[in-house]
């Protein structure tokens, strides 16, 4: 994910008057700009970064929704609302079968196999 696309999609957002993805979008955007600036990065924000954070920022929602007490429910909506919007923007992580054809790609000669069959 690249940093134009998220701000292409807050307007977007803007645009067809939805708030919260807005909101959250918005909340992304200012999450990679505090990194990249923290990290003196500020003028090479590449998708890796934008990733990362984006990353980050999804375990921290899920963490926050993890932690909401069950009566709340009027946060635990708002909570999934909004790890469901990040999580739209996270990258694809591997499966366990991708991981396992890997480590034997990588591996085959270091006979690991009895280690993750």
């Amino acid at each position: 994910m690249t940093l134009e696309q998220l701000q292409k999609d807050m307007i977007a957002a803007m645009k067809s008057g939805e708030k919260v993805r807005k909101n959250v979008i918005s909340s992304l955007i200012a999450a990679v700009k505090k990194y990249t600036i923290d990290n003196g990065t500020r003028d090479n924000i590449t998708e890796e970064i934008t990733d990362m954070v984006i990353l980050k920022e999804l375990k921290s929602a899920k963490e926050q929704l993890d932690t909401c007490p069950v009566e709340r429910e009027d946060l635990i909506a708002e909570y999934t609302t909004n790890y469901e919007i990040i999580k739209g923007y996270a990258p694809a992580q591997m499966g366990e079968d991708e991981i396992k054809a890997l480590l034997l790609e990588k591996y085959a000669d270091k006979k690991i196999y009895t280690f993750i069959n």
